[in-house]
């Protein structure tokens, strides 16, 4: 269960000394992403709802040399986050571009 907890496949609650696992909730819409990505990775978006409310869940899936799909990852974000999520993801996208350029003028050829 605690493997699910980490690929976001599952919420866990803490309370107290006890542990509660749940279902994240049912999909209201999902979309995967084509597999062109490296390594043969590929993430699905899940619009889901539950119990507590509505939350975006992005999976990252990996083909194995099996032609098996492996879930390596998940991120889980409340809905009513998910339009700041994405901005402050803009923001960092701009960061990082911004120091790759800087790095590249130091990069001696």
């Amino acid at each position: 269960m605690k493997t699910l907890a980490a690929t976001r496949e599952v919420s866990l609650i803490n309370r107290g000394k006890l542990q509660v696992f749940y279902k994240n909730g049912r999909e209201l819409h999902t979309r995967t992403t084509r597999r062109d990505f490296s390594d043969d990775r590929f993430y699905e978006f899940q619009l889901l709802e539950n119990a507590q409310d509505k939350f975006i869940y992005i999976q990252e899936k990996q083909i194995d040399d099996f032609q098996r799909v492996a879930i390596k990852g998940g991120l889980l974000i409340h809905d009513r986050d998910f339009m700041k999520f994405i901005q402050e993801l803009q923001r960092f996208a701009l960061e990082i571009s911004e120091v790759r350029e800087a790095n590249e003028k130091h990069t001696i050829v």
